[in-house]
């Protein structure tokens, strides 16, 4: 089992790698690991906090989110959000 603090330092390192992607799908993704990677350091800071204690159901994930939020996007920074919509260059390149 992972450590909040490996928890977090992995999710900055996915954020890192994203800021430096080429691809909007690189990016996306990348996106979906910092995510998944600080959910886990939370599920990790409740482990040391009592590791003892039975979690049974304890799956708080869509707590975060918004309505009508999809899960990936859940948690995402808006340095994050803003990384991932296309530039408008991109977009007139494209039409």
């Amino acid at each position: 089992m992972e450590s909040r603090e490996d928890c977090l330092h992995e999710a900055s390192e996915c954020d890192r790698l994203a800021q430096l992607a080429n691809t909007q799908a690189t990016r996306t993704l990348l996106a979906v690991a910092v995510f998944q990677w600080r959910k886990l350091a939370e599920k990790a800071a409740e482990r040391q906090k009592d590791p003892l204690a039975v979690r049974v159901g304890s799956d708080t994930s869509n707590l975060a989110r918004k309505p009508g939020q999809r899960h990936a996007d859940a948690g995402v920074s808006k340095r994050m959000q803003q990384m991932l919509q296309p530039s408008r260059s991109a977009m007139d390149t494209l039409a």
